[in-house]
This record gives C-alpha cells, sequence and structure tokens, in this order.
C-alpha cells in the first residue's frame, strides 16, 4: 500500500459526494469519496492511501487527461515479472509502488533514473487519519 502524508486544503461537499485536496510537499493530491469523517477538517493532517495496482505510468509530456493526481517522478527500481511487474518510483522523499504489466513496462522503455509521471485516479485514493502532534 502507497502511503503519503499532507495536509488537507480543501474539502468540497456535493450532496453524499465529497472532494479532498490535500497538499503533499507542495503537490496537491485529490480523493474523492462518499463518506468523510468529522475529523477530516481543512487543516488536519491527513495520510493519503492507494494500491500499488492503482498507480498507471506514463511519458506524459503536455497530454491532458481527466485524472488529476499526475506526480512528476524518477524510476528507482524495476523489478519485471512474467506477466506483472512491480516499479518503485521517487516521489518528493518518498517511496512509490506501482505494479504494471510486464509488457507496459517495455512498450514504455522504463529504466533506471528516468523520469516518469505516475498517474491516480482521485476515486481510488482512501484518507486514513493521523496525530497532529
Amino acid at each position: 500500500m502507497n502511503r503519503l502524508y499532507g495536509t488537507i486544503k480543501t474539502i468540497q461537499h456535493a450532496g453524499t459526494i465529497n472532494r479532498v485536496v490535500a497538499d503533499c510537499n507542495g503537490v496537491p493530491l485529490s480523493c474523492v469519496t462518499l463518506d468523510l469523517a468529522e475529523r477530516f477538517q481543512e487543516g488536519s493532517g491527513v495520510a493519503i492511501v492507494f494500491k500499488e495496482t492503482e498507480v498507471a505510468l506514463a511519458r506524459v509530456g503536455d497530454a491532458a487527461i481527466s485524472i488529476s493526481n499526475m506526480l512528476s517522478c524518477v524510476v528507482e527500481a524495476v523489478e519485471e515479472g512474467v506477466i506483472l511487474s512491480e516499479v518503485t518510483l521517487s516521489f518528493e522523499g518518498y517511496h512509490l509502488y506501482s505494479i504494471i504489466t510486464t509488457d507496459s513496462v517495455k512498450r514504455l522503455h522504463i529504466k533506471i533514473g528516468e523520469p516518469i509521471t505516475a498517474l491516480i485516479k482521485a476515486n481510488e485514493v482512501s484518507l486514513e487519519g493521523v496525530d497532529n502532534d
């Protein structure tokens, strides 16, 4: 499980849907959820959590896409399997992990030390409370 830490900057409500934007080292990360505990308030510390299988990788450039969480990363390691591969990424002092097909690793020519963009849909992100001590 990937886990980043940040501070909630904004919360929007529309009926039962909530959109939370947290700041993680100056990078905004969005979460869309149906359930939002009262402990999540603007200014609260939060853990931003998402599965390795929900991290797509891309060489985006200037492409316009609907995914709001686009993290500029550097490839640290690639562990290729027959069908799936695990790619270890460096992002703002954190290690992130992506599990994608080995065919995708080869098609994207993913190499250690190269920049890559991690893409995570806002509805695939969960929030966990953290102590604000």
